[in-house]
């Protein structure tokens, strides 16, 4: 159903459009905020690096706007590495303090 809305609001012709606006309508179409979005977005993308190989990988990233790397920051559920394709989008690093892990408690000394 997804992939003929898709085609019946676009001609199935694909469309150009910027990061704020995808996140938005990922937002849009799972009813969360765009924070959970990007979230989201972040782990599909994650998901896929490690399921196609480095030229698919490469092909897709060739493709997105160069604004579309900081979905390609979150490391790899596998390898624990960010994406290495060489490809504008997903080669980009992380920013400090941009992490999403969960920050480890250190335990209390009594």
């Amino acid at each position: 159903a997804g992939l003929e809305r898709g085609e019946a609001t676009s001609g199935g012709d694909a469309r150009r459009m910027s990061l704020g606006e995808f996140v938005a309508r990922v937002a849009a179409l799972e009813g969360v905020g765009e924070e959970h979005a990007t979230l989201h977005a972040e782990a599909v993308l994650a998901a896929l690096r490690e399921a196609v190989s480095e030229k698919e990988l490469a092909d897709l990233t060739a493709q997105l706007p160069g604004e579309y790397a900081v979905l390609f920051e979150r490391p790899s559920p596998v390898t624990g590495a960010a994406a290495r394709s060489g490809c504008r989008a997903a080669a980009t690093p992380s920013r400090p303090g941009r992490s999403r892990a969960p920050a480890r408690r250190r335990p209390s000394r009594r």
